[in-house]
């Protein structure tokens, strides 16, 4: 199947906030890209974005050519509400579905499915918005966080029918890259970091702490391209791996970035396999959810967060 996954709100719509004062818009796009991830892996194709661009306007007109839309939130009201729901228009079977899911794994109240025909994300043909928790309730919360991998395949399973199984998800020699060969350059020190690679699991490019300002890497086989976003300066172009070299700070085809200037979001993607990538943010002192290259809508990083760490496998 096709299948839309939208991370409720994003850019300067930050939705409602956590108990532990994280924006619904960082805690949809975390799980949206967990459940791609369990879909990806069973052979679907799917389409991770976010609801509302940078200026606030809706980014979504209609969902034609997709299979399957979902719209994914946190519900917030006074702190003590709790449980699981489901919105709908004319899909109330996957709706209960979902819900029943969800509420299982959580261990709280089922809200079940709720007919909503005159929400927006309904009337542009999105089949169902579930409202996994209220995440201002610190109950909620905690039980959330404890699982939100379970989570994650839990709206997988629905969404792809019957349950997936995890061992058909692990990728055979064919699906891989090879070794990738990554660096970073440091705004603070003003250089190129050592190199580092992805069969090493603990090797990251970055300085913890220190603004990233360029990224390239190179794989074993076949091609990468990296496109990096720079605070105030927005998505710059393309980077292809072909162009790997330590070349000095006046050739800005050999990376991804401006040097001196902060790089907050980086895109990957690959002619043969795929790259698993995430992002270490300097504002959240925390490494963000794993992104798979596949799918160029997706990114590793937070919009207006300056990225020190880059991690690839």
């Amino acid at each position: 199947m096709k299948i839309l996954l939208s991370a409720g709100h994003g850019g300067t719509d930050g939705g409602s906030t956590g108990a532990d004062n994280e924006k619904e818009k960082d805690r949809t796009i975390n799980l949206a890209n967990k459940v791609a991830s369990y879909l990806r892996n069973v052979g679907h194709t799917v389409t991770v974005n976010t609801e509302k661009t940078s200026n606030g306007s809706w980014r979504f007109k209609n969902r034609s050519g997709y299979d399957f839309a979902l719209s994914i939130h946190f519900n917030a009201f006074n702190g003590t509400a709790t449980g699981t729901e489901c919105l709908y228009k004319g899909t109330k079977k996957k709706a209960n579905e979902l819900a029943s899911a969800v509420a299982n794994v959580l261990g709280i109240k089922n809200r079940g499915a709720k007919s909503r025909p005159n929400l927006y994300m309904m009337n542009i043909g999105f089949d169902n918005l579930i409202e996994v928790c209220f995440h201002d309730n610190s109950s909620d919360l905690n039980k959330y966080n404890a699982v939100v991998d379970k989570v994650a395949k839990a709206i997988a399973d629905v969404v792809n029918g019957v349950k997936i199984n995890t061992s058909d998800t692990q990728p055979t020699s064919s699906d891989v890259t090879g070794k990738i060969t990554y660096q970073s350059y440091d705004n603070k020190k003003g250089y190129w970091l050592p190199e580092v690679n992805s069969h090493n699991p603990n090797d990251y490019a970055g300085n913890l702490g220190n603004n990233m300002g360029g990224l390239r890497a190179k794989p074993t086989y076949g091609e990468i391209q990296i496109q990096a976003h720079v605070i105030g300066k927005g998505w710059l172009g393309w980077i292809s791996s072909k162009d790997y070299s330590k070349n000095n700070k006046t050739n800005g085809n050999s990376y991804a970035g401006l040097y001196g200037q902060k790089v907050d979001m980086v895109r990957i993607k690959s002619t043969k396999g795929y790259v698993d990538y995430r992002a270490y943010d300097n504002v959240k002192n925390k490494w963000l959810p794993w992104v798979r290259s596949t799918n160029t809508s997706e990114y590793a990083g937070n919009e207006g967060n300056p990225i020190s760490g880059i991690q690839m496998k």
